[in-house]
């Protein structure tokens, strides 16, 4: 079996390490030898996962080499890799270990699985698998076998337990292009024959463009499937790497997928449904990442008031956050009652508090202090300042609306032309508490104000901001060169004012 990735013209397979455990040595009394034929009738390289029926237990299994394990029954999934066609032959087989027990795997009794795409990828694509057999029937759950290949065989099995899964992806060598990923699971045992043809009009199409300017430089863009079996979803991976900003296209089996980016930050987004024969689009890296959404609440046990704001750099399309240093503080009844800093959505706050009231908390942010930031990053700092009414007696979450920034008309650097006017949608957001036992308390907006900074927030301009159906917005005056910062406050009908501010929100040109 082989376990890599494979650079395809930006595209990757990433094929995930599987942890072997081994059994108790004490139990180890008997050995099993496995020799692996391959299919040019040399004895070839392969390994293996044996793995005891009465225990699920797994024992790593390399051919030629004789592993010592406890007497007693066990499936065998091995792979026989040869080297001259590339290939690999996958087999499942139920054998008995007792004493020194000698068997071999002859690859030559495989069967080439065949999978085609219709219409057929371009010229210059690569055909590739990543396959997987499964162990269903074990007392402790399933168990699996990975791996990936050029060329693929399987020996036929009528073992009803075992489950057999692919993906077949197609991927250009040289020229950028779309990426084709379709799956097959065989139930009930591994067929002697496997031909399957995939159409393109029933996989789903996810295009995603990457902006440069919040993250920089040469990023890996990811997509991850997520499936109630296992041994399929084992398969559902593709990734693409290249230099911001980047533009890649995959066609997939339908169904649950999530799409990560991995560039200064690691960023991971939640996972959707995709339809057959639907195209979505993707943009990520959009300009202004701030704060994601997320208002403290209060727990009435405990009297204390839980500070949520730790996302304090998200991408709009993700909603993940990037790494920063943040330092809160807590004020009310004329004194502080915290003043922290902590490194991002690992820092808990949770300070008492003294009795209902009025209380200010301010989270400032720093992008990254333990890195040097690239010349030109963009999303630098930022900051939110919650002026919030809060009741330990019971448990809620605050009022207030933070401000989600959306710039218009920037191109794929999150540019506008100098002297240009760039209109931003100001997005008031109030996320639902994510804790079911907290309550969310009716609110509205009453009032949206906004200002923009050219010099790195030293100086704020007042901006008009207009109300329609649609939303708030305001217009911003763009230098000749350099930043534009934003700042807006939201006020609601309770009293409650937010200030959310980004550094450095987008770029001119």
């Amino acid at each position: 079996m082989r376990r890599f990735a494979v650079l395809l013209a930006g595209f990757a397979l990433l094929v995930p390490l599987v942890a072997v455990p081994a059994g108790p040595a004490s139990a180890a009394t008997s050995s099993l030898t496995v020799t692996m034929i391959g299919r040019d009738g040399h004895t070839g390289s392969g390994d293996g996962t044996a793995i005891r029926l009465a225990d699920g237990w797994h024992y790593g299994i390399r051919s030629g080499h004789t592993v010592r394990l406890p007497a007693g029954r066990y499936d065998l999934f091995t792979d026989v890799s040869t080297k001259g066609d590339r290939s690999d032959t996958l087999s499942a087989r139920r054998i008995t270990v007792s004493g020194a027990t000698k068997l071999t795997i002859d690859a030559r009794h495989g069967h080439r699985v065949q999978a085609t795409l219709s219409p057929a990828a371009p010229n210059g694509y690569q055909h590739t698998f990543l396959m997987s057999l499964c162990d269903t029937g074990l007392i402790l759950g399933s168990a699996g076998f990975y791996s990936v290949s050029d060329a693929l065989y399987v020996v036929g099995s009528g073992l009803r337990s075992v489950e057999f899964a692919f993906a077949s992806i197609w991927v250009p060598i040289d020229e950028p292009g779309a990426a084709f990923l379709a799956t097959a699971r065989y139930r009930g045992g591994v067929p002697s024959g496997v031909s399957r043809t995939f159409r393109q009009s029933a996989l789903a199409t996810i295009a995603i463009r990457a902006r440069t300017g919040p993250q920089t430089g040469t990023v890996q863009l990811g997509l991850q499937g997520y499936s109630a079996d296992e041994c399929v979803e084992e398969n559902l991976q593709l990734f693409a790497t290249g230099r911001l900003p980047l533009a890649v296209s995959a066609h997939v089996s339908a169904g649950s997928w999530s799409v990560a980016e991995d560039g200064q930050d690691y960023l991971a987004g939640r996972a959707r449904t995709y339809r057959s024969g639907h195209r979505y689009r993707l943009t990520l890296n959009r300009a202004a990442w701030g704060p994601g959404g997320d208002l403290p609440f209060t727990s009435a046990w405990d009297r204390r008031l839980q500070v949520n704001t730790a996302r304090m750099f998200t991408d709009p399309e993700l909603r993940a956050s990037a790494g920063a240093r943040i330092t809160f503080t807590l004020s009310g009844a004329g004194r502080t009652i915290l003043h922290k800093t902590g490194a991002g959505e690992g820092t808990m706050l949770d300070p008492v508090l003294p009795g209902a009231g009025w209380y200010t908390l301010v989270a400032s942010a720093t992008r990254r202090p333990d890195h040097t930031l690239p010349a030109g990053m963009l999303s630098t700092r930022s900051s939110l300042r919650l002026h919030l009414y809060a009741s330990p007696a019971s448990g809620y979450q605050v009022r207030g609306y933070l401000t989600r920034f959306s710039p218009h008309g920037l191109d794929a650097a999150n540019r506008a032309t100098a002297g240009s006017h760039t209109t931003v949608h100001l997005l008031p957001q109030r996320g639902k508490p994510t804790d079911g036992s907290v309550r969310q308390l009716s609110d509205s907006v009453h009032r949206v104000r906004a200002w923009a900074s050219t010099d790195g927030g030293r100086t704020w301009h007042r901006l008009s901001v207009r109300h329609t159906a649609s939303g708030w917005s305001a217009v911003v005056h763009n230098p000749q060169s350099g930043y534009v910062s934003l700042r807006s406050t939201v006020t609601d009908t309770h009293g409650s004012a937010s200030t959310t501010q980004v550094i450095r929100a987008y770029a001119v040109r």
